[in-house]
């Protein structure tokens, strides 16, 4: 049986901010003086992805140098994304441990060595423009959810190296750390300008509702990337998951990731409705939070159906 894209649906409105188009051409430029983009070939591909226009409808608020910031970290996130996905690195778990390894020392604020890939380089500016709204101290919770991103990647790799398609239950387990998404939650009091002590951000519920709407995402990505990805051999989808552990047909695993979707969502609404209130200024500021995890889910939804993203792989042979 053949693919039939989903159409699902989300109840939160978008929004839209205004200078996410002038934000996504100075990405650009930043990642074409640090070499991320190899060719017109691959710059023609980045573009297609309107990384701009997602950064915008997630965080249709912030000011623009801070905005800047995040979209150049998903610029930069997408390519090691395609790097560490594909060939050589994607299924040599060794080289790809050691490459992160090295990105993370970076991020720490280890030195440059003179021959480093453009995606090092890049990732150091990245943290020099990150300690204009940090102290390094303050910097950790993100740095320890980059690496526990690429821990996931890593996980991914060593799946790909043995040929072996993940079961059901590590894959919930490992999937809201391959997103990505809990980088950006931790960097949320960083940009901000408003209160988000480690109380509140570890808060049983405020945590919950951090993975709830991660999920959300997640499942719209293993939806809607999923020709990508069958065209690929990518095992890590959750629709072929199900398929491969529980015999499940396409339409059948399509069918229930798609109710997995609306069950978080569900449950992310009813979570959001009862959410303690803790009184002035951290009161705005979770509302603030909630506002940035719906622009997450319906952000991400409308940019997947619009995005270049899932058509071929926005990167091909590039040094890492």
């Amino acid at each position: 049986m053949e693919y039939a894209r989903p159409s699902l649906t989300c109840p939160f409105p978008v929004a839209h901010h205004p200078a996410a188009a002038e934000v996504e051409q100075a990405a650009l430029a930043w990642a074409r003086r640090h070499g991320l983009l190899a060719s017109a070939g691959v710059e023609r591909r980045v573009r297609a992805v309107r990384i701009g226009e997602l950064m915008g409808m997630v965080y249709p608020h912030l000011a623009p140098d801070a905005l800047l910031l995040l979209t150049q970290w998903t610029l930069w996130g997408f390519v090691w994304d395609d790097l560490c996905g594909t060939p050589p690195l994607g299924n040599d778990p060794q080289r790809l441990d050691a490459a992160q390894q090295r990105l993370l020392a970076v991020l720490r604020g280890a030195a440059l060595h003179p021959d480093e890939a453009p995606t090092v380089r890049a990732l150091a500016d990245l943290r020099q423009r990150w300690l204009r709204y940090a102290t390094p101290v303050q910097l950790d919770p993100y740095i320890r959810s980059v690496e526990q991103h690429f821990a996931a990647c890593l996980w991914e790799a060593t799946n790909r190296s043995a040929g072996r398609t993940p079961d059901l239950q590590a894959y919930l387990a490992m999937r809201p750390f391959s997103s990505g998404v809990y980088t950006y939650t931790e960097a949320f009091g960083l940009l901000e300008g408003l209160p988000w002590p480690e109380e509140l951000r570890r808060d049983p519920q405020v945590e919950r509702l951090t993975l709830l709407a991660n999920n959300v995402v997640c499942w719209i990505n293993d939806l809607l990337s999923l020709p990508k990805e069958l065209a690929s051999g990518e095992q890590h989808n959750l629709v072929v998951i199900l398929q491969q552990h529980q015999g499940l047909s396409l339409s059948s695993a399509l069918a229930q990731v798609e109710a997995r979707y609306y069950q978080d969502l569900a449950a992310y609404q009813a979570l959001e409705a009862c959410l303690p209130r803790c009184g002035g200024e951290l009161d705005r500021a979770l509302a603030t939070y909630t506002q940035v995890l719906r622009g997450w889910m319906a952000g991400s939804l409308q940019w997947s159906y619009a995005s270049g993203r899932y058509g071929a792989s926005m990167l091909q042979a590039q040094p890492a």
